[in-house]
C-alpha cells in the first residue's frame, strides 16, 4: 500500500510541475531571456537562471485563472506579444521597458534563481514569473 502511495504522490506532484507549453516554444523563450536581458553580471558564477516548468505553470494560471495570486515573494512580467509569427512575437515581448525590472532586482541583492514564462498565444501576451518580488512595492518599509 505504501508503494502505491509513494507512486501516487510522484504521478501528482509532475503533474503539477509539468511544463504547459511546448518545448520549441519553450526553448525560444529561453534563448530570448538570455539574449535580451542576460541574467547577470558575475562571470565567475552559474550566471543562467533556471527555468522551471513549476513557474511556467504559475505564469499561464496568473493570466487565465481568475483570482490567481503568485507567492507573495515572487513577481511576474506581463507585456504585449504581438507578431505575425511566434518569433515575431517574442522578439517584440523582450523588448518592452518592464525587462529592467529583473536588472534593476539584481542591483538590490535580489537576483531571481528561477523564471518561467508562458505565451498566450492567442491574446498576443508573454508573462514570465521569477522566485523574487522585481519591483518593492510602496508598503514595504
Amino acid at each position: 500500500m505504501a508503494l502505491i502511495d509513494v507512486i501516487s504522490v510522484a504521478q501528482i506532484s509532475s503533474v503539477f510541475t509539468s511544463c504547459v507549453m511546448d518545448d520549441v516554444t519553450r526553448n525560444k523563450i529561453r534563448e530570448r531571456h538570455e539574449k535580451f536581458h542576460p541574467t547577470t553580471d558575475r562571470p565567475t558564477l552559474d550566471i543562467l537562471q533556471k527555468y522551471e516548468c513549476a513557474l511556467e505553470r504559475m505564469a499561464k494560471d496568473y493570466v487565465t485563472v481568475h483570482g490567481y495570486l503568485l507567492p507573495s515573494t515572487y513577481g511576474a512580467i506581463h507585456v504585449s506579444a504581438g507578431g505575425a509569427s511566434i518569433d515575431n512575437k517574442l522578439d517584440k515581448a523582450f523588448k518592452f521597458a518592464e525587462w529592467s525590472n529583473v536588472k534593476q532586482a539584481g542591483k538590490r541583492g535580489l537576483t531571481p534563481n528561477m523564471y518561467g514564462c508562458y505565451l498566450d498565444e492567442r491574446n498576443s501576451h508573454l508573462t514570465c514569473v521569477y522566485d523574487t518580488m522585481l519591483v518593492l512595492s510602496t508598503l514595504q518599509v
